[in-house]
């Protein structure tokens, strides 16, 4: 008989130690699938922002928007493949919010962005990278 009870408690024991297992392979595949969609979502915003900031139209948004500031005003203005380096004085109220509002609107960052104000006239200084 005492070899009968050993055997059981044996089985018992190893049947345990199986369920033990099995709940925990279940938690930790939970946390794989947990942490794979969190990476899936991660790399679907990443493609998203990197679509949005890698614009192929910015260069030409810039180029229409500093159409209307008058040439002599530009003192530099150079828009590369995907940076802008920007100066322009003797700017009027009106034309500067507009500027600046238009600028905040597009998806770039600035590097620098300088407002100098002499009398009634500013001048804009700034540097663009998207």
């Amino acid at each position: 008989m005492s070899k009968n009870r050993v055997v059981i408690l044996l089985a018992l024991l190893i049947l345990a130690g199986g369920i033990l297992f099995l709940i925990y392979e279940k938690k930790s595949y939970m946390q794989r699938v947990a942490q794979i969609k969190q990476e899936r979502a991660e790399i679907e915003k990443i493609a998203t922002l990197k679509s949005l900031w890698g614009a192929k139209g910015m260069q030409k948004k810039l180029h229409i928007l500093f159409k209307r500031v008058p040439t002599a005003n530009q003192e530099r203005l150079k828009i590369e493949r995907n940076k802008a380096d920007i100066k322009i004085h003797s700017l009027n109220e009106k034309q500067i919010n507009y500027l600046l509002t238009k600028l905040a609107m597009l998806p770039v960052s600035f590097k620098k962005l300088n407002i100098t104000r002499s009398g009634s006239s500013f001048t804009l200084e700034a540097l663009c990278v998207w």
